[in-house]
């Protein structure tokens, strides 16, 4: 037998009532304990530094107080309503096993199910774990089938104090009632819930097999309606036994566990269908699976089959049972569950806090408490002491508590407080971190129009630098003003107001580097226009008017934001003359020199889609070689302009047409690369685009380059080897 894990849990502290005394322990009034001390109520409840001055209520002719805490992490781990519970799975479980609990409870409740309890067909029937003998730290538990026979299966258990609890945000109820006939019963709850509900639940001693459990159409806020029946065909009669259940609500989602209800499964045994269920969380290891039935057929209640149980679902199928005769008819029903997982255990024992100055021994009493677990939560009290009097006792629940959290940091604006000449439309930034380790969100503000108006957030992050970019940001000469708030759920800081002024805006660079070059001729008349622009602030956005035509000065024919233009087919053996005016987004503007060229007398055609020939793989960090070649109907000289696919990029020389061109590229990383090629003629006319897949491999590549140095000599090898590639 092993257990997986075993889970102890508190429920959050959701209210806790204080007297005006300040002193709400619960000690003995008997003059034999006259002594009692009571730590002062902490405010503000959450401490942000260390350390805290923490003072506690006493007699002053006392010999000594001394201070005990004890701490939580997650305020799951105590509480006026404290919640014990513990789940875990038991391997192997092979006739009666006895599982030891890790706590000790007062009204326990046992649920117990199989993990893999899946195998439904004609002849077999679902696994059933059954309990006895529950006392306050331990029960047993076995396994058979509808004949008494012992079946080896690992059986999931939990086990919780009775009560109506609060378990990380979401309500749950553990109850017990009394089975007393096969007839439907409705079962209260103690408290009711927001809304439907999700039961669990088990035979608290079946020490035969006997009994099946279905609900009747029926689980409400309230409560819900059970009817059970007996599995094996003595007496049809069940009574009295006690039956545990653990209920919550409908659609339930907490860190540890989530419910749900599949609507109308069913199964024709004939076929082994099976339905499949998605978790809403996502869990680390696999839950623990809890179902039920839940339908209105009978006598033959319904067989609930699951399989492939992992952290993200489980696949389920029903079918009915056969105690009341041996056919197993397909029917549908709707499938309560539950998953719960893995909690970390919690100490919960209190304290002495381990410091010099603890006991105090002179009054008035304090202690500089330092958070010895750092941040988290804590709960105080103290115990007096004098000499001939016995020492006080412990209070059933704690004086004080407070939360330690430190505030998270704001550092590094950047543009830094108070520059000048920042770029319009900055990328703004700011550091932040917390001591504590919280989850952080940052909040952006600005002042760009008068009033604070929100433009971006970072949400759910870490320590570290974090960006953001106000459009808005984009008056040159303009001073701007912004701020961050910095949020760990717990406080709000906001960082400084920071301000900066943006750079004077300065003229576009004159347009320039015009291709086709000034004074061109023989120029394709497919040709599109190029130039090189520019502005120098950083930031700043550009327009460029064109004039283009057959008379100078050039006519204006349209405005375009890329340094390019496209004028279409122009006429063969015609002089044209263009001009290039950029503006800047603050209306400045600088025009370029009025430029000319004279097209070609014949017409010219692009070259053809450029032929790749090399390895389809390769070593990482060899050179590898490939070939291309391209015709052009011209007989125009072409050169090919290369992506290989890695960011990087290459142009070769003019080379004759249809001779392969010959290049080569080292390959720094592993992976599948596309290469893309276009050729262009020696007049500008761009090719369609080839593309080209390879795969960079550790194995030692079998292309050898040598080959490739062969296709100007001989072009037939060209072919050759595109057949071998293929």
């Amino acid at each position: 037998m092993e257990k997986k894990f075993v889970v102890i849990l508190m429920s959050v502290i959701v209210a806790m009532v204080i007297p005006a005394s300040g002193d709400f322990k619960n000690r003995s009034s008997s003059p034999l304990f006259s002594i009692n001390t009571s730590v002062d109520k902490i405010l503000p409840y959450n401490i942000p530094s260390s350390p805290l001055t923490v003072t506690a209520t006493g007699a002053s002719d006392l010999d000594s107080v001394t201070l005990f805490y004890r701490w939580s992490s997650d305020n799951l781990s105590w509480g006026a309503e404290a919640i014990t519970y513990e789940t875990g799975i038991i391997e192997n479980v092979n006739g009666w096993t006895t599982v030891n609990l890790d706590n000790s409870y007062i009204n326990p409740v046992v649920i117990v199910t199989g993990q893999e309890g899946a195998d439904i067909s004609l002849n077999v029937e679902k696994s059933r774990p059954r309990i006895r003998d529950i006392t306050t730290n331990d029960f047993e538990v076995i396994v058979t089938n509808d004949i008494k026979s012992t079946v080896t299966e690992d059986v999931g258990y939990i086990v919780m104090e009775k009560g109506h609890w609060v378990i990380d945000g979401v309500e749950v109820e553990a109850g017990t009632y009394e089975v007393t006939s096969t007839s439907p019963q409705d079962i209260t709850y103690t408290k009711s819930f927001p809304g439907d509900t999700v039961v669990i639940d088990t035979i608290q001693e079946e020490s035969e097999v006997g009994s099946s459990r279905y609900a009747e159409n029926s689980m409400s806020s309230t409560g819900f309606t059970v009817y059970w029946v007996e599995y094996d065909v003595n007496n049809g009669n069940i009574g009295p036994v006690t039956a545990g259940y653990i209920a919550v609500e409908d659609g339930s989602s907490s860190n540890i566990f989530e419910s749900g209800i599949e609507q109308e499964v069913d199964d024709d045994p004939d076929s082994g269908t099976w339905t499949s269920v998605s978790f809403s969380n996502s869990y680390s290891s696999t839950p623990i699976l809890f179902t039920n039935p839940l339908d209105d057929y009978g006598p033959d209640p319904c067989i609930v089959g699951r399989s492939n149980i992992d952290s993200s679902g489980f696949d389920v199928r029903v079918t009915e049972g056969q105690n009341e005769d041996t056919e197993m008819t397909h029917v549908p029903c709707d499938i309560p569950w539950i998953v719960w997982t893995e909690v970390t255990v919690k100490n919960l024992n209190w304290k002495e806090w381990d410091d010099v100055s603890n006991p105090d021994t002179s009054y008035p009493w304090s202690w500089n408490f330092n958070f010895p677990n750092s941040n988290g939560f804590y709960e105080f009290h103290s115990i007096g002491k004098k000499t001939g009097e016995d020492d006080e006792t412990a209070p059933l629940v704690a004086d004080a508590y407070c939360r330690f959290n430190r505030i998270p940091e704001i550092f590094d604006e950047n543009p830094s407080n108070g520059s000048t000449g920042v770029q319009i439309i900055p990328q703004l930034k700011i550091s932040v971190s917390d001591a504590d380790g919280d989850t952080m969100t940052i909040n952006w503000y600005s002042n760009t129009s008068g009033t604070w108006q929100a433009f971006g957030s970072n949400i759910n992050i870490g320590n570290g630098t974090y960006r953001q970019t106000n459009s808005n940001i984009s008056d040159f000469g303009t001073t701007y003003w912004w701020y961050v708030k910095v949020n760990d759920d717990i406080y709000t800081k906001s960082s400084p107001i920071f301000h900066f002024k943006t750079e004077e805006n300065i003229p576009p660079y004159t347009p320039s580097n015009p291709d086709p070059s000034d004074g061109a001729t023989d120029v394709a008349i497919e040709k599109v226009l190029k130039w090189t622009g520019g502005d120098p602030n950083n930031g700043d956005t550009l327009t460029y008017d064109v004039y283009f035509g057959t008379s100078s000065p050039p006519p204006f024919v349209n405005t375009v934001t890329q340094t390019g233009y496209d004028p279409g087919a122009m006429e063969l053996g015609t002089t044209y003359y263009w001009q290039i005016a950029s503006k800047d987004s603050g209306g400045l503007t600088k025009t370029g020199p009025i430029w000319q060229f004279i097209t070609e007398f014949e017409p010219n055609e692009p070259p053809t889609a450029p032929e790749i020939y090399g390895p389809p793989s390769g070593l990482k960090g060899v050179e590898l070689y490939w070939a291309f070649v391209s015709y052009d109907p011209d007989e125009n000289e072409v050169k090919y302009l290369i992506e290989w696919g890695d960011g990087d990029s290459q142009e070769t020389d003019l080379y004759p047409e249809g001779i392969a061109v010959e290049a080569s590229h080292i390959y720094e990383e592993e992976g599948t690369f596309t290469i893309k090629v276009k050729a262009e003629d020696e007049n500008g006319l761009l090719s369609e685009e080839t593309t080209f897949e390879l795969t960079i491999i550790k194995s030692k590549s079998v292309y050898h380059p040598l080959l490739l140095r062969l296709f100007e000599r001989f072009p037939i090898l060209v072919k050759l080897l595109n057949l071998i590639r293929l």
